[in-house]
């Protein structure tokens, strides 16, 4: 198995919901596009921590 983590910031002008939507329909489409995955999660920070 194979484990990748990326810290991803968002822009200052996204609120925190804002982000993770486009995340969820820009990138999240494309990874699953370009690469074989068994499973594919993801993670947000809890805006309390961010």
């Amino acid at each position: 198995m194979i484990k990748a983590i990326a810290f991803i910031h968002k822009k200052k002008s996204l609120s925190h919901k804002e982000f993770q939507l486009y995340y969820e329909a820009t990138h999240s489409p494309l990874a699953k596009s370009l690469l074989t995955f068994e499973h594919y999660e993801r993670n947000y920070v809890d805006l309390a921590f961010s």
